[in-house]
């Protein structure tokens, strides 16, 4: 699915994912929502409003990592190709949105999701696999202690696609360093300790 530009109001276009139980459910995003809190910088601090807790330690479960995208991300538009990260920083414990450009956002946006929420914390290992609107929880054990750069070549493989985006974190994240990025191909959600857990 390749419906590039626009947030895809009308249809289910918010994926959230219960790592606690390995749930998933999906959303239509709220009309009134996109247009007060246009953008993905925008609409990611709102979701987070809506979830976070004031004093909760950034790295519990209840903190979510949500992932969005533009109006205009995967268009022909200059600067559109970007993707958001927005959770509360480990680092500082206040809220953090994290940037980062190349093809994730446009692939994120082309498999029918505009936004993305991650809550809780899974028992085992997982990564969550996106694909033609469809997602699944899959097993990551294999992928522990992983530099990220091996990590995306063995996902690459692993799924036959050379093209398949990848966000994930290497031992820095595993181990919780305040200020561990979310990598995604040469590009990096770097700021405020978003990788970390």
């Amino acid at each position: 699915m390749k419906s590039y530009g626009g947030f895809h109001l009308g249809r289910k276009s918010l994926l959230h994912v219960h790592l606690g139980d390995g749930s998933m459910s999906e959303r239509e995003l709220n009309h009134a929502d996109v247009g007060k809190y246009l953008g993905g910088r925008g609409l990611g601090s709102y979701l987070l409003y809506g979830k976070a807790t004031a004093g909760n330690d950034p790295l519990e479960g209840r903190n979510p990592l949500i992932f969005s995208t533009d109006p205009l991300t995967g268009t022909l538009a200059p600067g559109s190709a970007k993707a958001f990260v927005t959770t509360k920083s480990p680092l500082t414990g206040i809220i953090l949105t994290s940037i980062s450009g190349g093809m994730f956002g446009p692939e994120l946006k082309g498999s029918g999701f505009d936004v993305v929420i991650i809550e809780g914390k899974s028992p085992i290992p997982q990564y969550l696999y996106i694909h033609d609107g469809k997602a699944e929880l899959r097993d990551a054990f294999h992928l522990r202690g992983l530099l990220t750069s091996d990590t995306q070549e063995l996902l690459k493989a692993e799924l036959k696609d050379d093209k398949v985006q990848i966000a994930c974190i290497g031992p820095a994240g595993e181990n919780f360093v305040p200020y561990a990025a979310i990598i995604d191909g040469r590009r990096a959600f770097g700021r405020g300790g978003a990788g970390a857990g």
